[in-house]
């Protein structure tokens, strides 16, 4: 299935927003550079809360509903995050009109099954099932990898069930210079493996910005920034309410250059 064809569909699945409304699913700014440049082996490194587990979970919803026998993974880092995200997915088939909505036979806390298409969505916590080397996942998105608990044993696991023509999409946001995620994304960056790295500023998101103080003077850092990046005076403001609410973590969760923030972050080298 087409890229293309993907991005046709998504038109027609619905999701709440931060208000509580039911909206058509429309890509963000940092979620359509994803749809524009994705290939088969992604790994991404991202700001919080711009959506990429969301908008991977629309792409393994649409595939698995408009191919037959696709097996399709979502593996995130938490229980928490794993709940909200089967909630998406079950939002997503309900909010469907009844004649494209396809029949539906397992549905439990952490499974889809479609029996007409042969097709299945597991959405799952990094650690909870262990795939068999009988089992083969056509697509995966492994979500916050740098989080996961013994990411290197559980990623290399899941890993081996994804054929080489299938779709693998890594992504977290930083968490040291170091465990599995880091050295992937490395390798990724300087070309030393198959995978495609993608590094995604705090800045790409167009609503990351704030109303400008009429005393506003940016600082020699916040000057250079501006100048390297082309960034506004609304977006530094928002970018100097973030670093005095989260203070230390700004860096991890809103990165700014694909390196200096795993250095700043986590278990630091």
């Amino acid at each position: 299935m087409e890229i293309t064809d993907v991005r046709e569909r998504l038109r027609q699945l619905k999701i709440v927003d931060k208000s509580g409304n039911t909206i058509p699913f429309e890509p963000n700014d940092i979620q359509k550079h994803c749809l524009e440049l994705e290939t088969r082996r992604d790994i991404t490194v991202k700001p919080r809360q711009v959506g990429l587990s969301p908008l991977k979970l629309a792409e393994l919803y649409t595939r698995a509903t408009s191919n037959f026998y696709v097996n399709a993974a979502l593996i995130s880092h938490e229980r928490e995050a794993t709940r909200r995200l089967f909630k998406v997915l079950k939002r997503f088939h309900e909010m469907l009109p009844e004649d494209d909505r396809p029949e539906v036979d397992t549905w439990n806390r952490d499974t889809i099954t479609f029996p007409k298409l042969g097709s299945t969505i597991y959405v799952g916590t990094a650690g909870a099932k262990k795939f068999g080397r009988g089992d083969v996942i056509h697509i995966l998105h492994a979500s916050e990898v740098a989080f996961w608990e013994d990411a290197d044993e559980n990623l290399t696991s899941v890993l081996q069930s994804v054929p080489s023509d299938g779709f693998v999409t890594i992504e977290s946001t930083p968490n040291g210079a170091a465990g599995k995620f880091w050295e992937m994304y490395t390798e990724a960056y300087t070309g030393a493996s198959p995978y495609k790295a993608f590094f995604f500023p705090w800045w790409m998101q167009s609503e990351y910005q704030m109303p400008v103080a009429e005393s506003f003077i940016p600082t020699e850092d916040e000057q250079r920034i501006m100048d390297l990046h082309h960034l506004t005076p609304q977006q530094i403001t928002w970018r100097r309410f973030k670093q005095a609410e989260i203070k230390g973590d700004f860096p991890q969760e809103y990165p700014e250059d694909p390196f200096d923030c795993f250095l700043m972050t986590g278990g630091s080298v």
